[in-house]
């Protein structure tokens, strides 16, 4: 009997038998991508109203066909692989092209590279390739993973002043209760209980007897991120509540403990074999990459720095004079009151989520390719743009370096200088 029915005919042996648990990562990931996919949709095609900036050089200027054909692949296979999931057909060729077709499209617009589509391509060559007790422990290493290097990442003087106050005043204010009141000190130590939380639920979700309690922390922290980023909180979009929903349900799949057979012999015995090996390799290297974050080695969205205010940043500014030379769409984004006169800033953070749905991608590359589309699209003078590139901030003093780049010329020669694209694929209206 083939690996894909294996899936779909296992015995009544509990719920969190390694067979079974691989049966509902597969529908849970078939779901929250479909979901996802949806209500990013049009972060997914060759849109004109946000910026475009294709993750390799090679990619500017291809033809839009290319990809409506791998979003149609993309959707075509996730349906087929969740009706052969269904009618206990081989369902691993779909999710294959699936995660395939998704990495594609990832090429044309790096926008795309979202935490959650790392996550779920590397979940699905797992399930494609692994036996299902490896696929286990590789998923289970990975999720460990994320919420390390997620807690990690705030471990730092930026997050306690910056993102963790926000997120304490975001979580009390409806209880009347004005965090922003308390002294500087103690927001910071209860700022820490973020990360230092997402550190105990790894801890507990690491140790077999303590696995029940780290699946009830995963949900009080994704319980509480949902509240705080929710409508009622701020206000984030609907992607990022669906992703936090799924990985609290992945936590049950993977971590909730097993009822012990009554009879070991008649647990499903895995026979010996190196298929997969290349797969789980690449779960090691998700997993200890991030470690590189801090020298600039790896991006801060495939170092699961999720929610971290450490990283570079950037700032567009447009000159008052450019404002009759700019399209509506983009004058609604621009703020005076976090510039000087006569310079209004670009809010292209905003401009990303109301356009397409979704974060925009947190690195100075992007944030380049994004200055460089607005300069030529509206054919601003040298004057009339800048971007002021900030380092990557001192874990502990929170200090950064800056420097301002004024004109369409000197952004695209600093945009020419990284190792990955940061040119646009095509202007905005």
């Amino acid at each position: 009997m083939g690996e894909a029915r294996v899936l779909t005919t296992v015995e009544n042996r509990g719920p969190c038998a390694a067979l079974a648990r691989c049966r509902l990562l597969l529908w849970l990931l078939l779901l929250a991508s479909a979901l996802l996919l949806s209500v990013t949709f049009r972060l997914w095609t060759p849109q004109t109203l946000f910026p475009r900036v294709p993750l390799i050089r090679i990619l500017v200027g291809a033809p839009a066909w290319g990809e409506w054909s791998l979003l149609a692949i993309t959707a075509g296979a996730l349906g087929v692989a969740a009706v052969g999931s269904y009618r206990h057909t081989p369902w691993q060729p779909a999710l294959c092209v699936f995660a395939l077709a998704l990495g594609g499209l990832v090429l044309f617009d790096q926008h795309r590279a979202q935490p959650w589509v790392w996550q779920f391509l590397l979940t699905a060559l797992v399930l494609v390739r692994c036996p299902q007790r490896r696929a286990v422990l590789a998923l289970k290493l990975l999720t460990l993973g994320i919420y390390f290097h997620s807690a990690i990442a705030k471990l730092d003087f930026s997050f306690c002043n910056s993102l963790g106050p926000l997120f304490l005043q975001t979580m009390f204010s409806p209880f009347g209760v004005a965090t922003a009141q308390w002294p500087v000190a103690t927001q910071r130590l209860v700022a820490l209980l973020f990360p230092l939380g997402e550190l105990a639920t790894v801890a507990a979700l690491a140790m077999p007897r303590w696995n029940r309690a780290g699946v009830a922390a995963t949900f009080v922290m994704h319980t509480v991120m949902i509240a705080i980023l929710g409508p009622w909180g701020l206000q984030q979009r609907p992607g990022v509540l669906i992703w936090n929903l799924f990985c609290m349900v992945e936590a049950v799949v993977l971590f909730w403990p097993e009822p012990v057979s009554a009879h070991p012999a008649d647990e499903p015995h895995e026979v010996r074999t190196s298929k997969g090996a290349g797969v789980q390799a690449l779960i090691v290297v998700a997993v200890f990459a991030p470690f590189l974050e801090p020298w600039g080695l790896i991006d801060v969205w495939p170092a699961w720095g999720l929610y971290a205010a450490h990283g570079e940043r950037a700032t567009i500014l447009l000159h008052e004079s450019a404002c009759s030379r700019l399209p509506a769409d983009v004058l609604r984004q621009l703020d005076g009151t976090t510039a000087s006169p006569p310079w209004l800033r670009l809010r292209y953070d905003r401009w990303s989520l109301e356009t397409v749905a979704a974060p925009v991608y947190p690195q100075n590359r992007f944030a380049l390719g994004v200055a460089l589309a607005v300069a030529r699209q509206n054919d601003l003078e040298r004057f009339q743009i800048r971007i002021q590139l900030d380092s990557a901030a001192n874990r502990w003093t929170g200090r950064r370096s800056s420097r301002t780049l004024t004109g369409e010329q000197a952004i695209a020669d600093e945009a020419g200088r990284f190792w990955l694209n940061a040119i646009p694929d095509q202007a905005v209206p």
